[in-house]
């Protein structure tokens, strides 16, 4: 099994806007999109041991730590760490986007 974390940070969040519930909405949102672009890559019989975990951190910034994992048979000789890397960009992405909602404005 191969294992690929990755952080992601943004700046200038209005923190206090985003509640729970927004949180929990990205992160099912990311979850799933790993999960799918997973089992599309590799096919959903051949995917064992898929582990997908997100971890956000809140304090004076919103930090997001995806971690992802999965089996497969040998002979399928995959890029693992391929798969994973672009399954998380995919979800990274979807974040960013969702985040963006909540930049704070820039007074002059």
């Amino acid at each position: 099994m191969v294992r690929r974390e990755h952080d992601i940070t943004i700046l200038n969040l209005d923190l206090d806007k985003i509640n729970e519930d927004v949180i929990s909405d990205i992160i099912l949102e990311a979850e799933e999109i790993i999960r799918k672009y997973i089992v599309k890559s590799v096919g959903d019989k051949l995917v064992s041991d898929l582990d997908v975990t997100i971890i956000v951190d809140k304090d004076d910034k919103l930090t997001f730590t995806i971690d992802a994992a999965f089996s497969a048979p040998k002979f399928l000789e995959l890029e693992y760490d391929n798969i994973i890397d672009a399954a998380i960009r995919e979800a990274t992405r979807t974040i960013e986007n969702r985040l963006m909602k909540y930049v704070k404005k820039r007074t002059m």
